[in-house]
């Protein structure tokens, strides 16, 4: 048994509005302490309501999602503290040697844009229509080989909700190396926009989705449920849509796969790390 908690820091992108992505990720962290027995902490860290990043003592990193555009906020305070918390894993992570553990960070739809943006990987741009529901994402041979996303289907359903989308940049360029392409969007069929980027490994340590792999059934129907929300949804998506996503959310086979395997998964490969250094 490990003689010290394994924690885990949450950057929370949220500016403090409510926010479904903050209790899915504490109800995962739940099941792991459960599944391991280990004494599993975590601690919040309001980065873009007060610009609040967590320093290096910590055993796993996950930056959460959020609301507003991706492309409005590189003057802030916030996100300068953001980057410069990157910054300082991507450096610990290229001299840590012998026992010290590399730093594992997992970013999720707002935190992966403005990665996919900082570091000039595609192009970060207002979607044509917003996308909303659980819809399928397709593996790429680099995904189908990444171990975060091992057992999964292809293609598999994940929750997606956002206005902004990383597409291929205008020049087709491939990006370099040591990021790769896991997982894209399948566009509907009368649509000439190219896929959009659903996953990515930055590098070794750093793994970023555009989807929600967090999302919840018991979590999402909740919200989803509240008499503002289901009134905001009829009228953006109609009332076919609605009941179609509470339908989805009651079958197993839409939202448990992806909830119950990739950030799971990192925190088993986090917690390897931490184990070995002990």
């Amino acid at each position: 048994m490990p003689y010290k908690n394994f924690r885990i820091a949450i950057l929370n992108m949220y500016t403090g509005s409510p926010s479904q992505g903050i209790p899915s990720i504490v109800a995962m962290i739940s099941r792991f302490r459960s599944d391991t027995g280990w004494g599993v902490i975590h601690e919040l860290f309001h980065t873009r309501l007060n610009g609040a990043v967590p320093d290096l003592s910590f055993d796993a990193y996950i930056a959460t999602g959020g609301p507003g555009s991706p492309l409005d906020s590189a003057n802030e305070a916030w996100e300068h503290n953001f980057f410069g918390f990157v910054e300082s894993i991507k450096k610990y992570n290229s001299n840590a040697q012998g026992k010290m553990a590399p730093k594992h960070l997992f970013l999720i739809c707002h935190s992966f844009q403005l990665m996919c943006r900082k570091y000039r990987i595609g192009k970060v741009s207002p979607r044509p229509s917003p996308s909303f529901g659980i819809l399928p994402v397709r593996m790429t041979s680099d995904g189908l080989q990444d171990p975060l996303l091992h057992g999964l289907q292809n293609p598999f359903l994940a929750s997606d909700n956002r206005n902004y989308q990383v597409i291929p940049n205008d020049f087709g360029e491939s990006p370099p190396q040591p990021i790769k392409i896991l997982c894209t969007e399948i566009p509907d069929q009368d649509s000439d926009q190219k896929p959009a980027y659903m996953a990515i490994r930055f590098d070794e340590y750093i793994f970023g989705t555009q989807f929600h792999p967090e999302a919840d059934p018991d979590i999402m129907r909740q919200h989803l449920t509240e008499h503002a929300k289901k009134r905001e949804i009829i009228s953006k998506f109609g009332p076919e849509k609605y009941d179609r996503i509470l339908k989805q959310i009651d079958d197993p086979a839409c939202l448990l796969p992806v909830r119950d395997t990739v950030l799971p998964g990192f925190l088993k490969t986090c917690a390897g790390e931490w184990q070995r250094r002990l």
